[in-house]
């Protein structure tokens, strides 16, 4: 978001690059409006009482949902979509019907978008519901810098059907 982005001290062209990149197809998700009284996953993953919008923490978090792993701050939300989310049988099956096999290793695991340096080639996987936002300028950039890469690869297999990015 860009409350984070500036309160990290990017500025506003910085800001605006990454929300160019981050507006195109491979940046966006279907969710569920959900039932009442439970939030949706959107309301849920948001701000700080959520994830403030990390999708890795997200993805991690229904991961940990279709493996009955444990609770997270979306239990409530997922759960109130539960038929929704149940459609899809399992975490991999939703991976794969959203194209979002960039977010994760070879072996299934989410990569983790604050300490990854995906750009040089150093993936970290997510192994906890680590609830942050980079408060440093170079922290937050290469955050967005991660987040970007991952967006681009998935426009480019949205769009085209490789994730290739030297592909036209």
């Amino acid at each position: 978001s860009k409350y984070w982005a500036h309160e990290a001290h990017l500025s506003d062209n910085e800001i605006m690059d990454f929300l160019m990149i981050s507006r195109e197809i491979g940046g966006h998700i279907v969710f569920p409006r959900g039932t009442r009284p439970a939030p949706t996953v959107n309301q849920a993953r948001g701000g700080k009482k959520g994830y403030f919008d990390r999708f890795d923490v997200t993805l991690f978090a229904i991961k940990s949902w279709f493996e009955c792993r444990r609770e997270t701050r979306l239990s409530e939300a997922i759960e109130g979509s539960k038929k929704w989310f149940n459609r899809f049988r399992d975490f991999n099956h939703f991976i794969s019907f959203f194209k979002l096999e960039m977010f994760l290793t070879p072996d299934g695991e989410v990569l983790d978008l604050v300490n990854s340096d995906l750009v040089q080639g150093k993936a970290v996987v997510l192994t906890t519901e680590q609830i942050s936002i980079p408060q440093e300028h170079d922290e937050y950039r290469r955050f967005v810098e991660n987040s970007n890469l991952l967006i681009k690869k998935r426009t480019k297999l949205l769009v085209y059907g490789t994730e290739s990015l030297s592909s036209n």
